[in-house]
């Protein structure tokens, strides 16, 4: 495949995944695929999609919005946010209502036309505070 149909093969999984059309997303995965998210031991296609819809049960909008998309290779390197509205709870913080914005990273390899690899990273952190589960630290500040 050209390195355009990787990025439109990539851009395609995130769409199908934003609009929760759960099979269209699992079509565009190898039957070997294989997810790396910090915090979770590695995901197939079907613990991937039991992941994902954690999120969309506490986001039902959660949209994701890329302002680089970079191929090369096999590799397509997404950057950009994700975001929606906390409307379900969430590793047991109950809805807030709250619009949030969280920047992400995500590296997918493909091969035959589908993902046999996801690495995505995000600001959880951030997700958090905005949530407001959690206070960051200020630098220089007393712990």
């Amino acid at each position: 495949m050209s390195l355009q149909e990787n990025k439109t093969l990539v851009l395609r999984f995130f769409a199908e995944m934003d609009r929760q059309n759960w099979q269209a997303m699992l079509d565009t995965l190898a039957p070997d695929f294989a997810a790396h998210v910090p915090g979770a031991p590695e995901l197939n296609a079907d613990t991937f999609h039991q992941f994902a819809t954690v999120f969309y049960s506490a986001f039902p909008d959660l949209r994701h919005e890329f302002t680089h998309v970079i191929a090369e290779g096999d590799d397509v390197v997404t950057h950009g946010t994700f975001g929606g509205t906390h409307r379900g709870e969430l590793q047991g913080i109950a809805p807030t209502g709250t619009r949030i914005s969280v920047p992400v990273v995500h590296i997918d390899r493909v091969e035959g036309g589908k993902i046999v690899e996801h690495h995505g990273v995000a600001n959880m952190l951030a997700l958090m505070e905005q949530l407001g589960a959690f206070t960051g630290v200020s630098p220089g500040s007393q712990v």
